[in-house]
């Protein structure tokens, strides 16, 4: 697992991933020095391991209700403190919201506090790692918009980009375009801290400053990587690994959202290569959850109307399968077209909705 070849945490607060955990963050509201209690078990009498401010990211791993099971990150891969918080101060991952964590300097270094734990502070260091430090005799900075969270995509650049661990090593190549996970800016590094993983494999490192972009929607983000079609769905290859391997997204079911998948001895045999049309791309085999052309093209006479079934009476019925990876949408199209070539209307298929239109 890429977890034990970078042998640390970098994203903010995160820990390895667990396939039913969740990730939420704290939100003590706006005031910086507001905190959080993590404590032993799920009652405000019990011990308190430790008050953490607002952007601290937690991972859940039980939902009791009022509480919730979390673990924090203390160090190195697989280090963390667990306890409990209470959900009324945890928001869901797609918070936008700013980090309210003190700055400190400590051993030379550049820290972040996340946390209060007795005598110590419960740091992130600039690099990414987390850890602590004595809370004797220092004196903690006013946050000011120190460390920020972006929760839209990241994008990197079109030629490409290398994801460094903390000790500036390069753990991948990725290919440009690739839309990574939610970043942490953190300006005194001029790095960012981005992820590009699901629940059974990750890639997570440094991407330097420059080059990349914040979006939401793809804009100036054109893709460079090569996506193909195989038998069992969409394969987009994202980049290579230091070690040699092969960085997949693997798309097999339209509602789901796609797998990444670190593997050696990737081939191209009998995979189709996919060209970009605008923002989509255009596949033909059915993913594993939709209809068979046949099955679509029923479903669409079904819920015509008499009037427009006059209308497209002698057209051929033409399937279309369209995919934006950029929001992993999926979008199914049926069109009907006379002997001249002339289309007499589209019928536009998400989901359950069916959206008519006349003519192209």
């Amino acid at each position: 697992m890429l977890k034990r070849f970078i042998c640390l945490v970098l994203l903010l607060c995160c820990v390895m991933s667990a396939s039913l955990a969740e990730i939420r963050y704290v939100d003590n509201g706006t005031q910086w020095d507001a905190r959080l209690n993590l404590r032993t078990q799920p009652s405000k009498s019990s011990q308190s391991l430790g008050r953490y401010y607002t952007g601290v990211r937690v991972q859940v791993m039980e939902d009791l209700g009022e509480w919730s099971r979390v673990r924090i990150a203390t160090g190195f891969a697989d280090e963390y403190v667990e306890g409990y918080m209470m959900n009324s101060y945890l928001v869901d991952a797609d918070w936008l919201g700013m980090c309210q964590l003190p700055y400190v300097v400590y051993q030379g270094q550049a820290a972040y506090v996340m946390g209060y734990t007795g005598s110590q502070y419960h740091i992130l260091y600039a690099d990414g790692r987390t850890g602590y430090m004595p809370s004797n005799g220092v004196k903690l900075s006013d946050p000011a918009g120190t460390l920020q969270l972006i929760k839209e995509r990241v994008c990197t650049p079109q030629q490409g980009a290398v994801l460094y661990n903390a000790y500036g090593q390069a753990v991948a190549n990725l290919y440009g375009g690739v839309f990574l996970n939610d970043g942490i800016v953190i300006p005194e590094s001029g790095k960012v801290l981005v992820s590009l993983q699901d629940e059974n494999d990750e890639v997570r490192g440094l991407l330097p400053a420059g080059g990349w972009t914040w979006t939401d929607n793809g804009a100036n983000c054109e893709e460079q990587y090569a996506v193909y079609e195989s038998e069992n769905g969409l394969v987009e290859v994202l980049g290579r690994m230091a070690d040699g391997r092969t960085i997949l997204r693997l798309t097999t079911h339209s509602v789901d959202a796609p797998q990444v998948v670190l593997t050696n001895g990737f081939h191209l045999t009998d995979l189709t290569p996919l060209q970009r049309e605008g923002s989509y791309y255009r596949y033909t085999r059915p993913l594993l959850d939709e209809e068979s052309d046949s099955e679509l093209i029923s479903r669409v006479y079904a819920h015509l109307d008499a009037e427009k079934l006059n209308r497209i009476s002698g057209c051929t019925a033409q399937v279309e399968r369209l995919i934006d990876f950029q929001y992993g949408h999926c979008m199914l199209r049926v069109r009907f077209v006379n002997a001249y070539g002339q289309v007499c209307g589209i019928a536009d298929i998400d989901g359950a909705i069916m959206i008519w239109q006349d003519e192209d």
